[in-house]
């Protein structure tokens, strides 16, 4: 498929969005609701495809709740399987970890939050997701979470044995047990990685899941864990699912409970300051290059001035933020000489 194709009369590709070993989602326009929205093709034509698609859609259409990606149409055109579904603009959860670390706490427990009243209302279909990831929740640009991919979830009624599916990391114990019960604790075992994640910088297991072990306590880790969201992560880790939180409500009455006071801006501000942060960086590793390659050199009539900085954002992302833009810059050879004023001059040759 290439960007202009026109698929089912209906949707006009526009920009491809992602490829995986089975398909692709592209950017595409919806000609008959004027609208914008994701489409996601597979690429196989046999029976077990299709079928796995439909099933998706169906079941994803069961679920109406803002954490949850809508889906709106699935049909079957020019020898691809596909889905129409909301377009969110953002990212999904893996990429903004892998841009910022972690997550200040009042973050994380706006994100838990969110994912907890998603997953309830697809727990409350009947429906369970199995493979609740952070590659699998977007984050649009306002900083609303959208649960998607329900490729192999479980219809209602489905909480039996099921063979090995999900990904490895985030598989409750159950999950990689030959004939293990799966039900809606699976789900809360797979929240509370993704939780430990967003609030340590790493999962709290590496495959292959031993079983046996516990996970160190965040508190251990980094600084500022709120002890009530850490025993709710940690109990959420629990091998034996009668050991897990009850319900995804249960989880999510825990996170109301814990005080976020004085960051009522929410995930969209600090979004967009992380983002400032990284353009200062990208910036000055920019400078950095372009003065390595031939710029001029700095004379002794040139002066460059850093004046104090005082955060007064109120977010903590902002801390320190030229201790980590500036020494790419300071540290070139090209700069001769220059004058750091602070209050005082002081020549640093």
């Amino acid at each position: 498929m290439t960007p202009g194709d026109l698929l089912g009369n209906q949707y006009e590709l526009e920009t491809r969005l992602g490829k995986g070993g089975m398909g692709e989602v592209w950017q595409a326009d919806d000609l008959v609701l004027l609208t914008p929205v994701a489409l996601k093709l597979i690429h196989s034509r046999s029976d077990e495809a299709r079928e796995a698609i439909i099933n998706e859609a169906r079941l994803a259409r069961q679920i109406t709740h803002p954490a949850v990606c809508r889906v709106f149409d699935v049909g079957e055109a020019e020898g691809e399987i596909f889905y129409s579904m909301e377009l969110i603009q953002g990212e999904d959860l893996a990429t903004l970890l892998r841009r910022v670390g972690r997550l200040p706490l009042e973050k994380v427990v706006d994100i838990g939050r969110q994912l907890c009243a998603g997953l309830a209302a697809a727990h409350a279909q009947g429906v369970l997701h199995r493979d609740l990831k952070p590659a699998n929740v977007l984050v649009d640009d306002d900083g609303a979470v959208r649960i998607a991919d329900f490729g192999i979830a479980i219809a209602p009624g489905g909480t039996g044995r099921h063979v090995l599916a999900g990904t490895p990391g985030y598989m409750a114990p159950e999950q990689v047990t030959p004939g293990g019960v799966l039900s809606e604790r699976s789900d809360l075992y797979a929240l509370g990685v993704i939780l430990y994640e967003l609030l340590v910088g790493r999962r709290p297991f590496e495959p292959p899941f031993e079983g046996e072990g516990r996970a160190t306590k965040p508190s251990a880790l980094v600084a500022g864990v709120n002890p009530r969201l850490e025993q709710m992560i940690l109990q959420a880790l629990e091998p034996k699912p009668h050991d897990r939180p009850a319900s995804a409500d249960a989880m999510a009455a825990t996170l109301r409970a814990i005080p976020t006071a004085g960051n009522a801006r929410g995930l969209r501000t600090w979004l967009a300051a992380a983002a400032v942060v990284a353009a200062i960086g990208l910036l000055a590793v920019v400078a950095s290059l372009l003065l390595s390659r031939g710029a001029r050199a700095l004379s002794n009539q040139d002066v460059i001035v850093l004046a104090d900085f005082v955060n007064t954002t109120g977010e903590p992302v902002f801390d320190g933020t030229l201790k980590v833009a500036w020494p790419s810059l300071w540290s070139s050879r090209r700069f001769s000489k220059c004058f750091l004023t602070t209050g005082c001059a002081r020549h640093c040759g």
